[in-house]
């Protein structure tokens, strides 16, 4: 993303948090991501992680809290 003004926007609409995820050497390649990166990593906010394996289907079910409430896999 080339445009600040476009990233602005995208970044500031979050409301509580914001989640970025991509692969760090490509954005580090742009000026305004390599800041935001930077200042990622020294207030201890990055983090290193497979994506792909995030996003896999757990391998566990959620049980109902409640006696008679029904339960789903997930």
């Amino acid at each position: 993303m080339k445009d600040i003004r476009r990233m602005n926007v995208g970044l500031t609409r979050a409301k509580s948090s914001l989640w970025i995820l991509g692969d760090s050497r490509a954005l580090m390649q742009g000026e305004f991501w390599a800041k935001l990166i930077d200042n990622a990593k020294q207030r201890n906010l990055y983090t290193q992680g497979d994506v792909l394996s995030m996003l896999q289907k757990p391998s566990h079910t959620l049980r109902p809290a409640l006696p008679n409430a029904e339960y789903r896999e997930v």
